[in-house]
């Protein structure tokens, strides 16, 4: 599956608006981490489905694997 560099622009833009917003101190940021994780939750599904469909891949795997990538449970 290829990477699509436009969702990774917009993902990346997205954070640095949340960035600034915070650092200025304005208010309204909170659209762009909706539009941040909208476009995480899709290239998640795009990445990860093919390989839950095929069982290639454990449901509770797949929860276990995320739960350590970002340092829950430690």
């Amino acid at each position: 599956m290829e990477r699509l560099y436009g969702l990774d622009l917009l993902r990346g833009v997205a954070a640095l608006i949340v960035l600034v917003m915070h650092v200025a101190g304005f208010a309204g940021g909170h659209l762009a981490v909706d539009f941040f994780f909208m476009l995480s939750g899709f290239v998640m599904t795009r990445t990860y489905d093919q390989r839950l469909r095929e069982g290639r891949i454990a449901p509770l795997r797949f929860v276990a694997m995320r739960f350590a990538l970002h340092g829950c449970g430690r």
